[in-house]
This record gives structure tokens, C-alpha cells and sequence, in this order.
């Protein structure tokens, strides 16, 4: 808006009037939010689809297979991922778009950011001898931390819930704001996001990020949205399980999916798959995770059980 482009606003996003939209407004840039632009890949084939104006999109949330899928069934597109926390003004940009999957580097203007080591055994940040938080290393996952300093503008620290500030974090008088997303950091210095704190399932085998089931099942094409949960399992600790929806006229492939967490390691794989009709979503694609714990995983004709001598998937209801 500043530079004097045009938005154009839809009412809702639908795959159907999608294309048509595109070429009524000459839309360059298509603004989307984690698996909204899912639908299209499995919408049926559009009449110039690969014949259009769109560069980009550009948004937050979008899964691997989803981006390669876009760029791979539409011609000349590009993604641009990124991640934002409004609290702390902190915005990472895949600009390049070359790493997929990968958040980037955090933009100009955005607070110091940093990945602080985090124990799942406590569930807590390390901290050294002097009290101190400690850097995650390269690839570690860890907690994403802002530095705030509000007589620069960076923050309103009085609109900050307490609990989420830390004072002399990495040094004396530094204040810095826990954002409860997981990321990591590899080589490059580019950022990957890993999971929602909460998200996590803390199994014997240690902690599973619930995203990295997700994205395991959707290597099954015919997976449209899927979450995974922890469900009480033996001696305390939780096991994984997950709910999947399948596009329209798909079938429940019971092979295919379990080749698709044959990837993970052992402890990771759900225990439990449950089919449903559809994962409710927030208004950013997201899949809403209680609703799915209140569904539960108990035995039934829409759920299966895991069966580790057979590496597959059985029903439950017979």
C-alpha cells in the first residue's frame, strides 16, 4: 500500500473462484496462511492455470510437500515463508525461497532474536552456572527469543504478560521475550521453525514435535489435513496418535500410510490414526489440536492401531 500497489481483498478463500479472481484483479503476489493454498492442489485441473500473472506467494505456515507441490503444478511460482510475532515486532523471511521449509533471516528492523537451549526433561530453559540462558547449538532445536527494548519503540512491555519476559536473560539489564515457538538454527544461519512448545509430545523416547508427524503424513497425497496429538500411553508418558482427513473421492490407504511414518523414528510414528471428515482449522489454516483430544482414539471403525510386527496399521473394530 505504501508503494502504490493494489490489494484486492476476497470475501473467502475458495479454490473454485481462485483463478478467476487472479485474472480479475492481476494478482502478482498471493497472500496466504498455513495450508489455505492446500486445496488447490488437490482442486481439479483449471483451465489456464499454468498460463497466469502470480510470482509469489507469500505467507506463514506453509507445510514442504505443500510448497513443492505449488511450485511443481504451477508455472513460474515462487514462496516466500515467513514468521512473525507480533508482541516482540520479530519477522524471519525465506526471501530467497531456495531452502524449503526454512523461515530465513530475520528482516531489517526486526529485534536481535536468539534460539535459547531448552531441557524437555524440566521443561525449562538451560541456564549456566551464573544463571544465565545458553544458545542453542547449530541444528538444535530450541526456544525463539526476542530482545525488547522499549525506549526504542521495539515493544510495549506493559501489554506482555510477565510470565513471558526474562530479565538479564543472556547478560545484566537485558529484557527479552519468550515467544513459545521452537525453531533451530542450521549452518547457514537460516532459521526452521520446529513446533509449538505445547504442541510437543513427550514420549519415553523423548520429545516429538506434533509438525513433524503432520508432515510425515502428508507425504500421502491423499492426506488434506491432518494433526497429531500425545494421548496417555504406558508408565505416565504420552504416546503420539494422530487424526487425518483425505480429499474428496480419496480412500483410506492403510499401506501408503504407514509407509509414510515408517520415515520417523520408532517413538515418533502414532500408535493410533483416527479418519475423520475434516481437522477444524483456526482463521490461519492451522489445525486446531483439542478438539481432535476430545475425539479420542479409542476403539472404533474409524480408528487403527499401530502393529510394530507388521509395520502397519490395523482396525480397531473387529
Amino acid at each position: 500500500l505504501a508503494g502504490g500497489a493494489r490489494l484486492a481483498l476476497a470475501t473467502r478463500f475458495t479454490p473454485e473462484t481462485f483463478w478467476r479472481e487472479v485474472r480479475r484483479y492481476g494478482v502478482s503476489v498471493v497472500y496466504y496462511a498455513g495450508d489455505m493454498a492446500r486445496a488447490l492442489i488437490h482442486a481439479p485441473f483449471a483451465i489456464g492455470e499454468q498460463n497466469h500473472p502470480v510470482r509469489l506467494f507469500a505467507g506463514s505456515g506453509m507445510r514442504p510437500d505443500l510448497w513443492r507441490r505449488l511450485i511443481d503444478r504451477f508455472a513460474g511460482i515462487g514462496v516466500l515463508e515467513f514468521y512473525a510475532s507480533t508482541e516482540a515486532s520479530a519477522v524471519l523471511a525465506n526471501a530467497s525461497g531456495k531452502k524449503v521449509g526454512a523461515v530465513g533471516h530475520p528482516l531489517p528492523g526486526s529485534p536481535p532474536l536468539a534460539i535459547a537451549a531448552f531441557d524437555f526433561d524440566t521443561d525449562d530453559l538451560v541456564r549456566d552456572p551464573a544463571g544465565h540462558l545458553v544458545r542453542a547449538a547449530v541444528d538444535q532445536p530450541g526456544m525463539l527469543v526476542a530482545r525488547l527494548d522499549s525506549a526504542r519503540g521495539i515493544a510495549d512491555l506493559a501489554h506482555i504478560a510477565p510470565a513471558r519476559l526474562l530479565h538479564d536473560a543472556f547478560g545484566p539489564g537485558d529484557t527479552w521475550f519468550v515467544t513459545g515457538d521452537l525453531l533451530q538454527i542450521d549452518g547457514d544461519g537460516d532459521y526452521w521453525y520446529i513446533d509449538r512448545h505445547g504442541d510437543v509430545i513427550r514420549t519415553a523416547g523423548g520429545p516429538v514435535p506434533s509438525r513433524r508427524i503432520e508432515d510425515a503424513l502428508h507425504q500421502f497425497d491423499a492426506v488434506i489435513s491432518c494433526a497429531a496429538v500425545g494421548i496417555p500411553g504406558p508408565a505416565g508418558q504420552d504416546v503420539p496418535a494422530a487424526a487425518v482427513a483425505l480429499a474428496p473421492h480419496s480412500i483410506l490407504d492403510l499401506p501408503a500410510l504407514a509407509r509414510a511414518v515408517l520415515a520417523l523414528p520408532e517413538h515418533a510414528r502414532p500408535v493410533r490414526l483416527r479418519h475423520v471428515p475434516a481437522i477444524p482449522q483456526t482463521d490461519g489454516f492451522r489445525p486446531l489440536k483439542q478438539p481432535i483430544r476430545d475425539l479420542g482414539f479409542a476403539d472404533g471403525p474409524d480408528v487403527y492401531a499401530w502393529d510394530p510386527a507388521t509395520q502397519t496399521y490395523r482396525r480397531t473394530d473387529r
